[in-house]
């Protein structure tokens, strides 16, 4: 497990997904491991793996919430926003602290045009953890159809703050001064 982990954080995932294999071959039902390998197979736009991995991980150990919100992140992009909402909701019950469950859920609710769910998920997810630019550029991107332009600009500017290179921030301010 180790030398996938390192593999992964060298970026070769594929290499990494090999051990984790063979690992998976020796330990079936190493929850860790299926949710190492599930993690990787989302890296790898693979979001069948990704949720067929995570699912088996939380059948062997149903606390794992990460492996929850994971399989949350692939099932949205497998476009089954039902079934991402409701691994979404469920880690989020677990953890109602962690500003990356709040911020995947707003993602879904913003995809949807639940605007004001939208809304309320990027402030917790900004107000637990203020140094997360996407939550205040999205959380901007909500505000701003909204009609609170200047709450908008604010997040926009407070993204900008932590995230200078975050040019999409840059455009948006510059389209409402034109």
């Amino acid at each position: 497990k180790e030398r996938s982990k390192l593999k992964e954080d060298a970026g070769s995932y594929e290499s990494a997904v090999t051990d984790l294999d063979a690992l998976l071959k020796l330990k079936p039902k190493d929850s860790d491991a299926l949710l190492q390998r599930g993690i990787l197979n989302h890296r790898l736009a693979r979001f069948e793996a990704a949720v067929e991995d995570l699912t088996q991980a939380l059948d062997l150990e149903p606390s794992l919430h990460s492996a929850r919100y994971r399989r949350g992140l692939a099932l949205q992009q497998l476009k089954q926003p039902g079934a991402a909402l409701a691994d979404f909701e469920a880690a989020i019950e677990a953890d109602s602290n962690n500003a990356d469950y709040l911020y995947s859920r707003g993602n879904l609710f913003a995809g949807q045009s639940i605007n004001g769910r939208a809304i309320e998920d990027y402030a917790q997810a900004v107000a637990i953890r203020p140094s997360h630019a996407a939550a205040w550029y999205n959380y901007g991107n909500m505000l701003f159809p909204a009609g609170k332009i200047e709450q908008a600009i604010d997040c926009w500017n407070k993204a900008i703050e932590i995230q200078p290179d975050l040019f999409r921030a840059y455009n948006n301010l510059s389209l409402i001064h034109i």
